[in-house]
C-alpha cells in the first residue's frame, strides 16, 4: 500500500538503526517507501520497546490512510491504478460494502495515529512498558467493559500507555 500511494512520511523522534528490522533512518520527518515503512513499523528500538513500536505502527497506518484519501488518489491515474491493484491483496470487505463505507473506513484509518485520542494502549507506569498503572487502568477497563467509552479521558487513553 505504501508503494501504491508513492510513499509516506514518517517522523522518527530519534535516529533508529536496527539491523534486525533492516532499518537505518535519521531523526525527523522524511519520505519512506514500503520497505522502509515496514521496517520502521516492525522495529522494537526505543525506550519503551513494543509500546514505541505500537506508536510507529499507528503512525504508518495513519499516513497510509492520509495518502489514500488524498485527491491525488483520484486525480493521478497511475496512483489510482496502483491502489486498485494493491487493495485486494491487503484488505477484504464484506459482501455489499459500498464505496461510501470503504471511504469512511479509510478516513477512520487516518485517525489511528493517536493525536486526537482515538487510540489507547494499556496504561503503564512511567519508565516501564510492563507495569500496569492501576490508577488510570482500572477506570479505563471498567469504561470499556460497561460500554461507557465516552467517559474515557485523555489522561487514561494515551497512544503509548504512559501518562501525559
Amino acid at each position: 500500500m505504501v508503494d501504491a500511494v508513492g510513499g509516506i512520511e514518517i517522523c522518527p523522534e530519534d535516529a533508529i538503526e536496527d539491523p534486525k528490522a533492516g532499518l537505518d533512518v535519521e531523526e525527523g520527518c522524511q519520505e519512506a517507501d514500503g520497505e522502509v515503512a515496514l521496517a520502521y513499523a516492525r522495529t522494537r528500538k526505543g525506550g519503551l520497546g513494543d509500546l514505541d513500536r505500537v506508536g510507529r505502527q499507528r503512525e504508518v497506518v495513519a499516513a497510509i490512510g492520509d495518502a489514500v484519501l488524498s485527491p491525488w488518489s483520484v486525480v493521478n491515474p497511475l496512483r489510482w491504478w496502483r491502489l486498485n491493484n494493491a487493495v485486494p491483496d491487503f484488505f477484504a470487505f464484506g459482501e455489499g460494502t459500498g464505496p461510501t463505507a470503504v471511504a469512511r473506513w479509510a478516513y477512520a484509518m487516518t485517525k489511528v495515529g493517536g493525536d486526537d485520542g482515538l487510540t489507547c494502549t494499556m496504561p503503564v507506569t512511567d519508565g516501564s512498558a510492563t507495569t500496569l498503572d492501576e490508577e488510570r487502568g482500572r477506570p479505563l477497563f471498567d469504561a470499556i467493559i460497561e460500554d461507557r467509552t465516552d467517559d474515557i479521558t485523555r489522561r487514561q487513553c494515551t497512544p503509548a500507555g504512559v501518562a501525559r
